[in-house]
């Protein structure tokens, strides 16, 4: 969609898992370049939060184009990930982060939860068609 200075956007997918292993699954989740959107030699920085350290999502105070004038974070409603309740968000990194989980198997009907994707931009960030990969990994555990 479009970014409007001073207003977040906010996206999400479902993602759903059905699976027999014994011992659940897990979701990861990674960009696949840094930073996470770009557009010609322009970018939208990573969220400052942190997969370790998620925060309570704050606009982008940057005052050089491409320079933390744009954010692109993401959260989860995987409750098995605590810091990341009562809003909070990390920026993306090229690191695979566990995002979604489940112990037991799941099925015959798949599981489903939300993650959410978040970018914001302020005046200083200039227009553009900017593009970037998520890249979510469904692996089983045994």
């Amino acid at each position: 969609g479009t970014l409007v200075s001073g207003t977040a956007n906010i996206g999400a997918h479902d993602v759903s898992v059905t699976t027999n292993a014994l011992n659940g699954y897990t979701v990861t989740v990674k960009a696949a370049a840094t930073p996470p959107l770009v557009d010609a030699a322009n970018n939208l920085d990573p969220f400052t939060g942190t997969y370790a350290t998620p925060t309570t999502w704050s606009a982008p105070a940057g005052t050089a184009a491409s320079v933390n004038t744009g954010f692109f974070g993401y959260t989860t409603e995987d409750t098995g990930f605590s810091v990341f309740q009562t809003n909070k968000w990390a920026g993306s990194e090229t690191t695979a982060r566990a995002i979604i989980t489940s112990a037991v198997p799941v099925g015959p009907s798949a599981q489903t939860k939300r993650i959410g994707w978040r970018a914001e931009v302020n005046t200083l960030q200039p227009p553009g068609a900017y593009t970037g990969t998520a890249i979510l990994v469904a692996t089983p555990t045994y």
